[in-house]
């Protein structure tokens, strides 16, 4: 019938429960309703689902006029729904009624507490706590959400349809999760995009036109899906954005929640339960193609018991570990018959753009000598004279360069070393690739056991 009649079609006073009403109201087969205020639930139910009287004069009999249109949009109401409208009204509503096309939207906090108790009831795959929902919809509500995702379906799928713009469903069925919450009469389906299947394939292949203001990180659980949903989510947050991570009892979840607590990117609001709030700052954008990883704050220690090597070495001065390290050399390598010295420049020497290096050295069976030149703040070194270093007579000398003009001031380091065939080649390699190229990257020295003699002189470039 309401497919091809224009006459509106009404309902009488036939129902004794706002239940048997129900149907009506969300099938849309009736324009009208009239519910007699015997029947209906208390006044206070009454006011949110009628306007206001018409007109102030009493109305003409004992039956309250109860004008509907259009429902688009649940309200809470003491434990039964009830609808907004776009006022579409019977032509002897009063004026005072909304006109048309004006929607009256349920606040946020009524629609919480009907999403609270149908929450229990949408899937068996989990949900978040009812705290954790209330503190969604108080930090959520504070800011407007353009565009928003999550990963996982549920409550917070319902509820993020009333705060957001624009919200994508990463999400399986699973225990009916995305049906239930599809068939809820509390979801605002306009506003929300389901991409169904598993978010370890869909999220790599979504493309967001648009920054977004909200995510809420509550897919597979096992590691590492948590972190690759991270990936693909945080380059499109926009600053200021809300992060939200729920489960983070759980370990894998739980290293994530550490370095996001760390990171110069995210700061953290608070906790409810299991549920993590993070703000989006204005740090930069940390480069989801790159590896700078000491660039981030979660990185900045190294783990003790793996690197306690490195922080006792880093705990002395260069020119300790030196002599600890010749000591080692001349222990491990005593019968190579190696040995190189340094004679010029000397320690603490003031010296320019380039200079000469000399010393003496002795080499033995296949052993080659290099020499190697750093600013002692830059890592790595470069070596000089265009590869190894000849030795006559037990003398060598080799013209080095010392940084650019704008390394005056500067201390340098002078390296000459003695190493077996593997880092000469290594080298070598280093020396063809700069002639092709005219690039000039740094090298490291090989470890103390490849090193078969070294001295080492510190100079001031003036």
């Amino acid at each position: 019938m309401t497919q091809s009649p224009i006459t509106p079609i009404a309902m009488g006073e036939i129902s004794n429960s706002p239940h048997e009403r129900t149907a009506l109201i969300t099938g849309r087969p009736i324009d009208y309703i009239r519910i007699h205020v015997s029947q209906a639930p208390a006044m206070s139910r009454q006011s949110l689902i009628a306007p206001r009287s018409p007109s102030s004069k009493a109305p003409e009999d004992k039956h309250q006029r109860i004008v509907w249109g259009q429902f688009t949009a649940m309200r809470v109401a003491a434990g039964f729904p009830a609808f907004s409208y776009y006022g579409r009204v019977a032509k002897n509503a009063g004026p005072t009624l909304p006109p048309a096309g004006e929607r009256v939207t349920p606040s946020i906090s009524e629609v919480l507490q009907q999403i609270l108790q149908v929450q229990t009831t949408l899937h068996g795959a989990g949900t978040v706590s009812a705290h954790a929902l209330s503190a969604i919809a108080a930090h959520a509500s504070t800011r407007p959400i353009r565009n928003s995702a999550e990963t996982g379906c549920g409550a917070t799928t319902l509820l993020l349809s009333h705060l957001s713009q624009n919200h994508t469903v990463f999400a399986l069925d699973i225990g009916n999760s995305v049906s239930s919450v599809r068939r809820s009469a509390l979801l605002g389906p306009r506003v929300v995009t389901f991409v169904e299947g598993p978010s370890q394939r869909t999220l790599p292949k979504h493309h967001f036109p648009e920054k977004l203001q909200l995510a809420l990180i509550d897919g597979p659980h096992a590691y590492p899906f948590p972190d690759l949903e991270y990936y693909f989510l945080y380059p499109h947050l926009d600053a200021g954005a809300l992060l939200i991570l729920d489960d983070i009892q759980i370990r894998s979840i739980h290293n994530l929640f550490e370095f996001l607590r760390a990171d110069s990117m995210f700061q953290l609001e608070e906790v409810v339960r299991s549920t993590a709030f993070f703000i989006r700052t204005e740090a930069p954008t940390f480069d989801p193609t790159g590896d700078r990883w000491q660039e981030q704050r979660y990185n900045a220690r190294t783990l003790m018991r793996y690197d306690w090597r490195s922080r006792l070495k880093s705990a002395f001065p260069d020119s300790t570990i030196r002599r600890i390290e010749s000591f080692r050399r001349r222990v491990t390598h005593a019968s190579s018959g190696c040995s190189v010295e340094i004679h010029s420049p000397h320690r603490g020497d003031r010296i320019s753009e380039g200079g000469t290096v000399a010393g003496t050295a002795h080499l033995a069976g296949d052993t080659h000598l290099w020499v190697l030149v750093h600013r002692r703040d830059v890592d790595g070194w470069w070596p000089q004279g265009a590869g190894e270093i000849a030795v006559s007579g037990s003398q060598w000398s080799v013209q080095v360069k010392y940084g650019g003009p704008e390394d005056a001031g500067y201390d340098f380091e002078i390296a000459a070393v003695i190493v077996g065939r593997p880092a000469h080649e290594q080298w070598m390699e280093w020396v063809r690739s700069v002639q092709a190229t005219r690039a000039y990257p740094p090298v490291q020295l090989p470890g103390a056991g490849a090193v078969l003699s070294a001295q080492y002189r510190t100079v001031t470039k003036g």
